[in-house]
């Protein structure tokens, strides 16, 4: 897969990360298991991005979440980011209301 090297689990973190020597990041993270809810963030580098790794490090947080029994993950989005956006309709996140503009939430009830 892309050279990602290992799927750590760590004190309720699940992170996916390369640090490539040309400059390429590509991390993944499941944090804050709690009440069946966990936040996603996925990091893509400029130089890596429009190359499938956001969708197949979503797929593989989405996959995880639901065997450690998460009822949904959620993720916090700038509007302007667009490539994340595309990822929470991509996988059918659902857009909660949020009195703060400055971000978007978004969740999957897996």
């Amino acid at each position: 897969m892309h050279g990602l090297v290992r799927v750590c689990t760590l004190a309720g973190h699940l992170v996916e990360q390369d640090s490539r020597a040309d400059g390429r990041v590509e991390r993944a993270e499941l944090a804050g298991h709690r009440n069946g809810e966990a936040e996603v963030a996925v990091l893509v580098s400029d130089r890596a991005q429009k190359q499938g790794l956001g969708v197949e490090l979503v797929g593989r947080l989405i996959e995880v979440a639901r065997d450690e029994k998460l009822e949904r993950i959620v993720a916090v989005i700038l509007p302007e980011n667009y490539g994340m956006m595309a990822l929470a309709r991509r996988f059918q996140f659902t857009v909660r209301p949020n009195p703060d503009p400055s971000v978007v939430i978004a969740v999957l009830n897996l």
